[in-house]
Parts: C-alpha cells; structure tokens; sequence
C-alpha cells in the first residue's frame, strides 16, 4: 500500500501525535505531496516551532 493511502487511514492517529506534542499546522511534504511515493516509502511531516 502506497504511504499516501495509509497516512488517510492512520489520520486520526497522526492527529494526536501532533497534539500531543503540541504542534500546530503540521504538513506532510516529500514524495507524498507529489505523489510520488511507493510501496515503502516515508511518511514526512513537518510543524514549526512551538513559540512561547
């Protein structure tokens, strides 16, 4: 499965990393965005700094 179509089905999953770790408007980049990705490719996920 194309890591593109498991980061849809994991969302609610990445959601709460991301919460838990209290970041903000986090993105995906790389070969997912493009839609390059295959079978085994990484997942990257990207959120600036949290400013206090």
């Amino acid at each position: 499965m194309k890591t593109s179509w498991r980061s849809h089905s994991i969302g609610s999953v990445i959601r709460r990393v991301v919460q838990a770790h209290r970041a903000w408007n986090s993105r995906f980049y790389g070969s997912v965005v493009h839609g390059n990705d295959v079978e085994g490719s990484d997942l990257n996920l990207t959120s600036p700094e949290d400013v206090d």
